[in-house]
């Protein structure tokens, strides 16, 4: 019954004014036991603090990204928060892999007091055992994931399919099966064998921490 509840509470999404492409995407989420990305322009959703993610709702940036859902962003992106930690705290916690570009970590969203503890925030959850922080260095060059941002959900069961997902100011587009979402894996690996991880990448958080004002 308590999973069943839990599971029924996991679902908020159903009665929320998304695209249908997000909120499938939603569904999957919660149910991953992997959740990877790369992300070239901001702070994975899932990662954000509440003053950055408002950061990004400001009126400049939504006349460029308009708001077809209905919904207050900075809300969903709570939701899922509050979703995906309930399950790093219980005792079968999914695997969060993300690659973020350098670029993220120096653009000061919000001003310098909201990027500092937007960092802070970063530095804490990658102490998590099963969080893993990739960062993406501009020495690096020229990379597999300058194709774009995306995200990546894979499955513990043999049957389930790896969903990726790409959310344009345009349309969302999910794409399920291996034909489909074999080219983001690779791009994932390389991403991950390539960029800065562990230590490293917390470094480069820090890094980006000592860079800012005040």
């Amino acid at each position: 019954m308590e999973l069943s509840e839990i599971s029924r509470e996991r679902r908020w999404w159903r009665e929320e004014k998304l695209s249908q492409e997000f909120k499938d995407f939603v569904a999957f989420e919660s149910e991953a036991s992997g959740l990877y990305g790369y992300f070239a322009l901001f702070v994975p959703g899932l990662l954000q603090t509440p003053e950055y993610a408002q950061a990004l709702n400001s009126p400049a940036i939504e006349e460029a990204v308009a708001d077809t859902t209905g919904m207050n962003l900075t809300e969903v992106r709570r939701k899922r928060q509050e979703t995906l930690f309930e399950r790093l705290d219980s005792n079968r916690p999914p695997a969060l892999n993300m690659a973020i570009d350098e670029a993220v970590l120096r653009r000061p969203i919000g001003g310098h007091e909201v990027m500092a503890a937007q960092l802070d925030h970063l530095l804490a959850v990658s102490e998590r055992k099963t969080v893993n922080l990739t960062a993406v260095p501009f020495e690096l060059g020229a990379h597999a994931g300058l194709g774009g941002t995306f995200e990546l959900l894979e499955f513990a069961g043999r049957h389930d399919k790896d969903v990726v997902f790409i959310e344009t100011p345009a349309d969302d587009f999910l794409l399920i099966g291996e034909g489909r979402t074999e080219t983001f894996q690779k791009i994932m690996d390389d991403l991950l064998s390539s960029g800065l991880t562990g230590e490293h990448a917390v470094d480069e958080i820090r890094a980006a921490r000592r860079a800012l004002p005040g």
